[in-house]
Protein backbone atom coordinates (compact mmCIF):
# COMPACT_ATOMS: atom_id res chain seq x y z
CA UNK A 1 0.00 0.00 0.00
CA UNK A 2 2.71 2.40 0.74
CA UNK A 3 4.43 1.96 -2.37
CA UNK A 4 0.74 2.91 -4.20
CA UNK A 5 1.02 6.43 -2.10
CA UNK A 6 4.58 6.86 -3.40
CA UNK A 7 3.41 6.13 -6.67
CA UNK A 8 0.54 8.88 -6.78
CA UNK A 9 2.39 11.30 -4.99
CA UNK A 10 5.08 11.14 -7.84
CA UNK A 11 2.21 11.47 -10.16
CA UNK A 12 0.64 14.41 -8.71
CA UNK A 13 3.83 15.75 -8.28
CA UNK A 14 4.86 15.50 -12.11
CA UNK A 15 1.74 16.94 -12.86
CA UNK A 16 2.22 20.01 -10.52
CA UNK A 17 5.44 20.06 -12.14
CA UNK A 18 4.33 20.27 -15.30
CA UNK A 19 1.11 22.59 -15.04
CA UNK A 20 4.16 24.94 -13.90
CA UNK A 21 6.49 24.38 -16.59
CA UNK A 22 3.40 24.75 -19.77
CA UNK A 23 2.41 28.29 -17.92
CA UNK A 24 5.66 29.72 -17.66
CA UNK A 25 7.00 28.41 -21.29
CA UNK A 26 3.63 26.67 -22.85
CA UNK A 27 5.76 25.39 -26.13
CA UNK A 28 8.39 23.25 -23.61
CA UNK A 29 5.12 21.83 -21.64
CA UNK A 30 3.92 21.02 -24.98
CA UNK A 31 6.80 19.17 -26.33
CA UNK A 32 7.78 17.36 -22.85
CA UNK A 33 3.84 15.86 -23.69
CA UNK A 34 3.93 15.50 -27.22
CA UNK A 35 7.37 15.67 -27.93
CA UNK A 36 8.72 17.78 -31.21
CA UNK A 37 5.56 17.07 -33.39
CA UNK A 38 2.69 19.53 -35.17
CA UNK A 39 1.41 20.49 -31.56
CA UNK A 40 4.97 21.65 -30.68
CA UNK A 41 5.15 24.09 -33.54
CA UNK A 42 1.75 25.41 -33.70
CA UNK A 43 2.41 26.22 -29.57
CA UNK A 44 5.76 28.11 -30.60
CA UNK A 45 4.07 30.20 -33.72
CA UNK A 46 1.28 30.95 -31.04
CA UNK A 47 3.09 31.88 -28.49
CA UNK A 48 5.69 33.62 -30.77
CA UNK A 49 3.24 35.78 -32.01
CA UNK A 50 0.57 36.10 -29.52
CA UNK A 51 1.38 35.08 -26.04
CA UNK A 52 -2.24 34.13 -24.59
CA UNK A 53 -3.25 31.92 -27.06
CA UNK A 54 -0.17 29.74 -26.54
CA UNK A 55 -0.77 29.47 -23.33
CA UNK A 56 -4.60 28.28 -23.60
CA UNK A 57 -3.64 26.05 -26.28
CA UNK A 58 -0.74 24.47 -24.19
CA UNK A 59 -3.42 24.03 -21.43
CA UNK A 60 -5.89 22.09 -23.74
CA UNK A 61 -3.39 19.90 -24.62
CA UNK A 62 -1.95 19.57 -21.20
CA UNK A 63 -6.21 18.80 -20.18
CA UNK A 64 -6.90 16.14 -23.64
CA UNK A 65 -3.46 14.63 -22.47
CA UNK A 66 -4.50 13.68 -19.01
CA UNK A 67 -7.93 12.60 -19.93
CA UNK A 68 -6.49 10.34 -22.66
CA UNK A 69 -4.45 9.06 -19.52
CA UNK A 70 -7.16 8.42 -17.17
CA UNK A 71 -8.99 6.49 -19.96
CA UNK A 72 -6.04 4.21 -20.88
CA UNK A 73 -6.21 3.92 -16.47
CA UNK A 74 -9.39 2.56 -16.16
CA UNK A 75 -9.14 0.32 -19.61
CA UNK A 76 -12.02 2.79 -21.41
CA UNK A 77 -11.43 2.84 -25.28
CA UNK A 78 -12.08 5.60 -27.64
CA UNK A 79 -15.27 4.58 -30.43
CA UNK A 80 -14.10 4.05 -33.73
CA UNK A 81 -14.48 6.78 -36.05
CA UNK A 82 -17.30 6.31 -38.77
CA UNK A 83 -16.00 6.63 -42.33
CA UNK A 84 -17.28 10.36 -42.28
CA UNK A 85 -15.15 11.07 -39.23
CA UNK A 86 -17.42 11.69 -36.65
CA UNK A 87 -18.17 9.57 -33.31
CA UNK A 88 -21.62 8.01 -33.35
CA UNK A 89 -24.00 6.14 -31.14
CA UNK A 90 -24.40 2.82 -33.26
CA UNK A 91 -27.87 2.67 -34.56
CA UNK A 92 -30.33 0.62 -33.61
CA UNK A 93 -31.90 -2.17 -35.34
Amino acid sequence: MANDKTTDDDKAINDCLLIFITILLPPLGVGLMRGCNSDFWINFCLTLFFGLPGLIHAIYILIKEREKKLQEDRGIEEPPLNPDGYNTAPEKS
